[in-house]
């Protein structure tokens, strides 16, 4: 019965000295996964902050931009503005310089038809 019992108390640590060895070899294998996965959310974590970096000055680049597509988008406009006022001034002065240069021409040919006849009389 001693012997019993010795055998299964050797039994019983041989079995716990391997499960033993079976956990520290895990424990070990899950100590080397552990430090290759925070390496990776490491890694990760220096690609958001980069990425968040790169999104901010996207941002402002943006906001630059809209800004400067609206003060682009205002002077167009205002030159537009200036632009039609100008058409306007040169269609009236372009008539007006056709009404003066249609008088000149009535006065010329009236003057050749008077020297002409006074050419002609005498």
């Amino acid at each position: 019965l001693i012997e019993e019992m010795i055998g299964r108390l050797q039994s019983e640590a041989h079995a716990e000295a391997d499960h033993q060895a079976f956990c520290d070899k895990e424990m070990s294998l899950a100590s080397v996964k552990r430090d290759d996965k925070q390496s990776d959310v490491d890694k990760l974590s220096t690609k958001m902050e980069k990425a968040r970096s790169e999104l901010t000055l996207l941002s402002q680049q943006s906001s630059r931009l809209r800004q400067e597509l609206a003060d682009l988008a205002q002077s167009s406009a205002e030159l537009d503005k200036v632009r039609q006022e100008e058409k306007v001034l040169f269609e009236k002065a372009h008539k007006d310089t056709q009404e003066g240069l249609e008088g000149l021409r009535m006065a010329l040919q009236v003057l050749r038809t008077f020297y002409a006849k006074i050419g002609g009389s005498t």
